[in-house]
């Protein structure tokens, strides 16, 4: 009877500690520390398939991409003053493969060096001279590199202001979205398996496409999974989900070739979803990993070259997955 009490009591006790830990709160919040410098490496790993339509005519073509660069951020702390962050995206490398009608083409990028091959034949290797102009094309959209630029946060996380190049904030838009590492932070302590939503944003412009005329809306909601015991420090496991989905929008389609064209996007979705795992007791990001799928179906219409004055329309689809990683550096 002693023991059987005994053990009856342990369990009590277990069941008590056990029931107290699951509603245990904990303060996600980011911290600044001026001064104090932290480096990233970013992996984006891309795979794209486009199909376009025009005459009863159809061509596809496919790309895949890896893209790494390393991101150094500088806390900057004033007193009655926002924090804000120095950053500068360094070390790019990337290797692009893309399949389609006029042949296999192969994109290799180390910091300035490009080398751009069709099939067997070289079309640009810099080191040699050869491509210069094509060459400084590519290497444009990535102007914004070992070039500091600031991004100003609101308290969970969210930038607030970006001042920077142009290629700077279109990478920023295009990569990272409304929050520099992924995750908005909820606005008091949570528990174990608690969600929260961050502020609705909307997104203006997607690689070449230009929907400033017509926004997307983006809704996005964090739940804390779990915690995990790491040297240095306990790490909050932060699961992420993000959704859209719209038709019927107005845009732009900006390239070299065609330059600015109306286009109608048909249909638009996108979903991201993944992990953060973030330091308590430091308030910072150490690791992020997001799945993103996009699919994407628009009109275009042109001057046809069979009916002078007359228009051809031009259907494309384009699905596309991605996943983009961060990991603190040491």
């Amino acid at each position: 009877m002693t023991l059987a009490r005994s053990l009856s009591g342990g369990a009590i006790v277990l069941a008590i500690a056990l029931f107290a830990r699951a509603e245990e709160k904990y303060s996600l919040r980011f911290q600044y520390r001026d001064g104090e410098k932290s480096v990233y490496d970013m992996t984006v790993k891309l795979d794209v398939t486009t199909s376009a339509a025009q005459l009863s005519q159809r061509q596809e073509s496919s790309s895949s991409t890896q893209l790494r660069l390393s991101m150094d951020v500088v806390d900057r702390v004033q007193e009655g003053k926002k924090p804000s962050l120095g950053v500068t995206f360094r070390d790019l490398s990337v290797e692009q493969k893309l399949a389609g009608p006029a042949g296999d083409v192969s994109v290799t990028i180390s910091g300035r060096d490009v080398v751009v091959k069709r099939g067997e034949g070289t079309i640009v290797d810099t080191k040699k001279g050869e491509g210069l102009q094509l060459a400084s094309g590519l290497l444009r959209e990535f102007g914004f590199l070992d070039t500091e630029g600031t991004v100003v946060l609101e308290p969970e996380g969210r930038i607030g202001a970006v001042t920077g190049s142009k290629e700077f904030e279109q990478f920023l838009a295009a990569e990272t979205g409304s929050s520099l590492f992924v995750l908005e932070t909820p606005p008091g302590p949570v528990g174990v398996g608690e969600t929260w939503a961050a502020p609705e944003r909307s997104v203006s412009r997607l690689r070449g496409l230009d929907l400033s005329a017509n926004p997307v809306p983006v809704k996005t909601r964090f739940t804390l999974e779990g915690l995990e015991e790491r040297p240095g420090g306990r790490l909050a496991r932060i699961a992420v989900r993000s959704e859209t989905a719209q038709k019927d929008l107005s845009a732009t389609a900006s390239s070299d070739a065609l330059g600015s064209q109306p286009v109608t996007i048909t249909s638009f979705e996108r979903t991201a979803t993944g992990v953060v795992l973030f330091d308590i007791a430091r308030g910072e990001l150490v690791e992020s990993e997001l799945d993103v799928k996009l699919s994407v179906k628009m009109e275009m219409s042109f001057d046809s070259p069979q009916s002078p004055g007359g228009k051809e329309k031009v259907e494309t689809s384009l699905a596309g997955t991605a996943r983009v990683t961060t990991k603190l550096r040491g």
